[in-house]
């Protein structure tokens, strides 16, 4: 099987911060700024308002769909301590 480490990087912008973000161009094709509600709703039905969706990276799914949902109702949580780190398994 295919073994792969998978990088999610979480920040939380103090009110009035904003974030530049500069992604790879052979990396990455666009991004945008989505609600957790945007987020499942669009991979579950493949658009984002009026946009179709392209192919999700099925190892962001498979992350998403396992822990996106608890890391996102405890924001501080994961971002301020170890709450979430699972080091047994990686």
């Amino acid at each position: 099987g295919e073994h792969e480490i998978d990088y999610l990087l979480v920040y939380k912008l103090r009110r009035g911060e904003t974030l530049l973000v500069t992604p790879e161009p052979d990396e990455v094709k666009a991004f945008k700024w989505v609600t957790e509600s945007e987020l499942f709703d669009a991979m579950t039905n493949k658009r984002l308002g009026d946009e179709p969706m392209p192919k999700w990276s099925p190892w962001f799914e498979i992350i998403a769909k396992r822990f996106l949902r608890d890391w996102w109702t405890d924001l501080d949580g994961l971002v301020t301590a170890r709450k979430f780190a699972d080091y047994a398994t990686i």
